[in-house]
């Protein structure tokens, strides 16, 4: 590909990028004449970019949600202990991050030539279910890490920042606008000792989704990290960040947890 002109470059797609990607991206953004040839390709590549940052996005959002839902669902069950209300939604939330984030874009890119009738049968029927089976990659193809790696690549950097952002906006910005609310002007002269205090007093930490987010992290960065290994270092991020905003949130925004046994950890 190295001494291809660019008419025999630009003949179909595959060649055109095998003829970019051996030239490099400084050689393109340098020369105008590769510029011009690989401008076509450049187009693509940077529409998919776009659309795995929209993805990744995506994939935050849903996992915000199913933890909201998986939260009030294991609060339901009306489980017989706090730990075990917590093992419960630990094990949940861990599980629907670990399929949305991790094993989803896996699926949605697998291909298989073929697939017996009845369990197409079967996925049809399952929301989403259409689209499993019918990508572009069959093996762990130089192609699969470009489109299937950085996608879950990308969804672990979003990891890094998303849990974290989120534990300070609940334990440390909204619980200080809500008293900044509460007790503007004059209405602090009308609130009552126990209204004041329940106000003042800090939100449990919150282990079972901290701890979900951490078993995610880990179990997505030791299945990929072999043909990965930047994972490590966005799974290392996570944990450093992830260590000195719960050490902060848990000394000095939380009220003082409840006694919990191991049952978190066992399961974990």
């Amino acid at each position: 590909a190295e001494k291809w002109t660019s008419l025999q470059a630009a003949q179909n797609d595959d060649t055109l990028e095998c003829y970019c990607l051996t030239k490099g991206y400084s050689a393109i953004w340098y020369d105008n004449a590769v510029y011009e040839t690989c401008r076509p390709w450049l187009h693509k590549v940077a529409w998919q970019g776009a659309v795995m940052a929209c993805a990744s996005l995506i994939v935050v959002l849903i996992n915000a949600i199913v933890q909201t839902v998986l939260v009030r669902l294991a609060k339901f069950e009306r489980s017989n202990s706090l730990s075990q209300m917590h093992a419960s939604i630990m094990w949940k939330i861990s599980a629907a991050q670990v399929i949305n984030t991790g094993f989803v874009p896996l699926l949605i890119n697998w291909n298989v030539d073929r697939m017996p009738d009845s369990i197409r049968t079967v996925l049809n029927i399952i929301p989403g279910g259409q689209f499993i089976g019918r990508g572009d990659y069959n093996d762990f193809v130089r192609g699969w890490y470009t489109v299937v790696g950085l996608t879950i690549m990308t969804n672990m950097l979003a990891n890094v920042v998303s849990p974290p952002l989120q534990e300070f906006m609940s334990a440390m910005v909204l619980p200080a606008l809500k008293r900044w609310w509460k007790t503007r002007g004059t209405k602090v002269e009308k609130m009552a000792q126990p209204e004041l205090e329940e106000l003042y007093t800090n939100e449990a930490f919150d282990i079972s989704t901290r701890y979900s987010a951490l078993v995610m992290t880990v179990f997505v960065t030791m299945t990929y990290s072999s043909g990965l290994p930047l994972l490590n270092a966005a799974a290392c991020m996570f944990m450093v960040a992830t260590f000195w905003l719960d050490k902060i949130v848990l000394l000095r925004f939380s009220k003082r947890p409840p006694y919990y046994d191991t049952l978190m950890t066992k399961i974990s």
